[in-house]
C-alpha cells in the first residue's frame, strides 16, 4: 500500500516482492497498491499455504514440528543456501551446495540420519549434535 502513501516499498520489498512474483505483477502491485486474495497470493506463490484462520496456529505449528524434527545442521545450511544461492549466479549457487553438503558430510549429524533411515527409527539429532559439539 506504500505508493497510495507517498511512498514505496522499502526494506528490500520491490526486490523481494519481485524475485517471488516476477517484475511484471510487482511492478503492478506496487504501482497500484493493489491488494491480493489468499488464493490469488498462493497461486502466485507469495504464500506456501491458505488455511482457515482458526487452523492457522496449529497448521503453522504442524509445520515446525516437522522441520524440528530434521537435521538441526542440514536445516540450517539448506536454509543459508537456499537464501544466498538464489541472489548469486549458478555456478556461485552450486559452489554454496557442495560447500554444505561436504560440511554435513563430515557431521554426526549425517550419520546418525542415515543410520536411523536403514535401522527403520526416528533420529536423534541431539546425541548426535553433542558428538559434534565434543570434536
Amino acid at each position: 500500500p506504500e505508493t497510495s502513501l507517498g511512498i514505496m516499498p522499502a526494506a528490500g520489498g520491490t526486490q523481494r516482492l519481485a524475485r517471488l512474483v516476477g517484475v511484471g505483477r510487482a511492478t503492478e502491485m506496487i504501482l497500484t497498491s493493489r491488494r491480493v486474495k489468499a488464493q490469488e497470493a498462493l497461486s502466485m506463490g507469495l504464500v506456501t499455504d491458505v488455511v482457515e484462520p482458526e487452523d492457522l496456529m496449529p497448521t503453522a505449528k504442524d509445520t515446525a514440528r516437522t522441520i524440528l524434527a530434521k537435521g538441526p545442521l542440514a536445516t540450517q545450511l539448506a536454509k543459508t543456501v537456499v537464501r544466498h544461492g538464489f541472489d548469486a549466479d549458478h555456478g556461485t549457487g552450486i559452489l554454496l551446495e557442495r560447500l554444505a553438503q561436504a560440511v554435513l558430510y563430515s557431521s554426526a549429524e549425517k550419520v546418525e540420519g542415515t543410520t536411523a533411515f536403514l535401522e527403520k527409527r526416528t533420529p536423534d539429532y541431539r546425541a548426535a549434535q553433542r558428538k559434534d559439539d565434543d570434536a
